[in-house]
């Protein structure tokens, strides 16, 4: 259906939280040509050309939605 939704559970986030490692994948992510959407607190979305990114924090959950356009 052309959507790929991946969810990691942090069980580390007294160590390192959420944040921390979805502001490394955002970075990876403007590295590679994409452009921000939408940043608020639950919310971020990406994009290029041929793909959209969602990625959204819910408890210790980082959730990553890749939808191809």
């Amino acid at each position: 259906d052309n959507i790929l939704s991946v969810r990691y559970k942090n069980e580390i986030n007294s160590i390192f939280p959420s944040s921390y490692f979805i502001n490394t994948y955002i970075k990876n992510l403007i590295d590679e040509g994409y452009s921000e959407v939408l940043n608020n607190t639950n919310k971020k979305i990406y994009e290029n050309k041929k793909y959209e990114i969602i990625i959204m924090e819910e408890f210790d959950y980082i959730i990553v939605v890749m939808v191809k356009k």
